[in-house]
């Protein structure tokens, strides 16, 4: 296949029509070859990111998980004695101006 006929197909550029010099459909090339080249890159930098991210997301799955199994279990969250939050129903007083 002739240089001409995959320019033709590659890049959509009829060869005997441009209108242009030598350089400027060298230069037209060139970039869209380096835009093609960061597309890429650009897809395979997003699945890259998708695969952290789906990581990241399993493992906060893991975490909450194990944070309703200590709940249900009676043990409570480390997340709320750390945030120095009181178990429910602990610190309730009976009785007195209207407080239940």
């Amino acid at each position: 296949m002739a240089i001409r006929d995959q320019v033709q197909r590659r890049y959509g550029l009829d060869v005997d029509n441009l209108g242009a010099d030598d350089a400027s459909v060298a230069a037209a090339l060139t970039k869209t070859e380096r835009d093609r080249k960061q597309a890429e890159q650009e897809l395979s930098t997003g699945g890259d990111e998708n695969t952290q991210a789906a990581q990241l997301l399993a493992e906060a799955a893991r975490e909450d998980r194990g944070r309703e199994q200590d709940l249900s279990e009676g043990r409570g969250s480390r997340h709320q004695v750390r945030l120095g939050r009181a178990p429910a129903g602990a610190g309730r007083q009976s009785g007195g101006r209207g407080r239940p």
